[in-house]
């Protein structure tokens, strides 16, 4: 866990079960006679438009410890795709979205991650 006022742009947080990625981060005054708050401006990791949210700077924020890699697609099925670490050469099940499933096929490079030993597709290097 990390405080509000530590976490820099770039980096991920874990909000009610989902990852966000730190697009901006603000100091906000709230009002005349009160303290700043830390306002940061986010984007979930598997696409959607911005969530703002706004703590304490001494608040505690949960950050996750995220591997991103790089995979050959092996095969794909309804909701997940089987890929290839392009460097360990370790096979590993992906979840995947039905719009990246969609666009992959054999022998696409796709970027995924890695997050509590589950693995998800973020988007598709090549098609």
């Amino acid at each position: 866990m990390a405080t509000a006022c530590d976490l820099e742009r770039g980096m991920f947080i874990l909000v009610s079960g989902e990852i966000y990625k730190i697009l901006r981060k603000e100091v906000v005054a709230v009002g005349t006679h009160s303290h700043s708050k830390t306002k940061l401006i986010t984007q979930n990791i598997m696409g959607g438009g911005e969530k703002v949210f706004t703590y304490s700077h001494q608040d505690k924020v949960e950050v996750p410890d995220i591997e991103h890699r790089v995979g050959q697609v092996i095969s794909k099925s309804e909701k997940s795709v089987t890929v290839m670490d392009t460097k360990s050469y370790e096979t590993l099940d992906v979840d995947a979205s039905p719009e990246i499933i969609h666009k992959v096929k054999e022998d696409s490079l796709i970027f995924f991650f890695t997050c509590k030993g589950a693995s998800t597709a973020t988007r598709v290097d090549r098609e």
